[in-house]
């Protein structure tokens, strides 16, 4: 699948023109009949500095970091957070196909509602690497460390929506990390409720049945019932 985004490699310092908006063509504006969300921020110049990374000249404070990526704050925008694929443990080659596999999954997410909202895909050459990136936007909520009887209502939704879509999460065997890639709380355009933060799925080929109780085991398993 074609991702939205084309890879745009940014050099630190420097900034890079920012890609053109989905849906800006003529024809898809004849088309595309999905009302017009606002436009994400613009990262400009990110660089890495005595190992702390700075946006714009100011401190990105890490909010965590999985085995590829790592998600920073967005100063000048409180809202987006950005996603850099910055793990050692990937090959150069390695690097900007693992962030297109990210969007792809995002993509599918999105349409159900399911992730926050990814404005902006690219690369940037930083540490005499190339590293991919994301900007999606923040949830402002909690993972589901602590699991509560609201928490699990929210993620009940979430697991028929994903079974409504034919979706299934991936790493549902380590359940310390779908804690860890699932959050409760509000984001700027899609509101309160339970977002997949880390987008790891796939197309499901289980039937529908098979698929419905694979998302009530894997509900029981994360607890917080009443």
């Amino acid at each position: 699948m074609r991702e939205m985004f084309p890879d745009k490699i940014i050099t630190a310092p420097g900034r890079a023109e920012a890609p053109s908006a989905p849906g800006s063509s003529f024809w898809s504006s004849f088309f595309d009949k999905a009302p017009t969300l606002p436009a994400g921020p613009e990262l400009g110049e990110v660089r890495l500095s005595e190992g702390k990374l700075y946006i714009q000249g100011r401190p990105a404070p890490s909010l965590g970091a999985g085995t590829y990526k790592e998600t920073f704050e967005i100063p000048h925008a409180p809202d987006y957070v950005l996603k850099l694929f910055n793990s050692k443990l990937l090959r150069p080659e390695e690097n900007l196909p693992e962030k297109r596999r990210e969007v792809e999954n995002t993509r599918l997410l999105e349409k159900a509602g399911a992730t926050p909202r990814l404005t902006e895909a690219g690369a940037l050459a930083l540490d005499r690497r190339t590293m991919g990136y994301l900007v999606v936007e923040r949830v402002r909520g909690r993972n589901l460390a602590v699991m509560t009887p609201a928490k699990r209502e929210a993620v009940q939704k979430l697991f028929s929506t994903l079974l409504r879509a034919g979706l299934e999460l991936g790493d549902t065997k380590s359940i310390s990390k779908v804690r860890q890639n699932i959050m409760v709380g509000e984001t700027r355009s899609g509101g309160f409720k339970a977002y997949v933060v880390d987008a790891d799925l796939e197309r499901s080929s289980k039937s529908r049945a098979e698929l419905a109780k694979f998302y009530a085991d894997l509900l029981e398993s994360l607890g917080g019932g009443r």
